[in-house]
């Protein structure tokens, strides 16, 4: 059996601050993990032209 992780970073509300570097870093963090407790896929989704996601 093999397992993988879903990716969809959401923007926060208009007005509402977000350390990008840190969600990044936090994101690249999981994957690490991931890779080395044996999940086998990460997935990212792309909403292109979507005001809510990034």
């Amino acid at each position: 059996m093999q397992f993988g992780l879903l990716y969809e970073c959401q923007r926060p509300f208009q007005g509402t601050a977000i350390d990008w570097n840190a969600l990044y870093k936090e994101t690249l963090e999981q994957c690490e993990l991931a890779d080395q407790v044996g999940f086998n896929n990460l997935w990212f989704v792309e909403h292109h032209f979507l005001t809510g996601f990034s």
